[in-house]
């Protein structure tokens, strides 16, 4: 049986993160409605935080939040990706004004994400 870690609970809610930019652009190129997409993917974040501190063995709080720098860190990036490739991108600012507004939406969603993700994981355990 695999044993749940802080960097596995960390790795699996960067795959989310990741995982939802990616599909955005996958289905975005297929489909014209993106804006159901783009609400899927504002949600993200706390799904990340949620996975993150259930799957956490201890300091779930702390795991769940470090979704919010991460997911920060990915927002910016993917959005310097989509300019780069010609899709449209909200200009907000620079890229640390983008970073700072990315980063506070983030910290919001990823502390109603790790309660939920505490709350779960009181209870129905993660078998350990």
């Amino acid at each position: 049986m695999i044993r749940a870690t802080e960097q596995k609970a960390v790795l699996a809610g960067v795959g989310v993160l990741f995982l939802a930019q990616v599909l955005y652009v996958l289905v975005l190129v297929k489909v014209s409605y993106h804006e159901i997409l783009r609400s899927m993917l504002l949600g993200a974040p706390a799904m990340a935080a949620c996975m993150a501190a259930y799957l956490s063995p201890s300091r779930k709080m702390l795991i769940g939040l470090s979704m919010a720098l991460c997911g920060a860190v990915i927002g910016l990036l993917s959005a310097m990706g989509y300019e780069y490739f010609g899709l449209h991108v909200d200009r907000i600012g620079g890229p640390l004004a983008t970073f700072a507004i990315l980063l506070a939406y983030y910290v919001a969603l990823s502390v109603a994400g790790s309660v939920v993700g505490i709350a779960l994981s009181r209870k129905f355990p993660w078998p350990s």
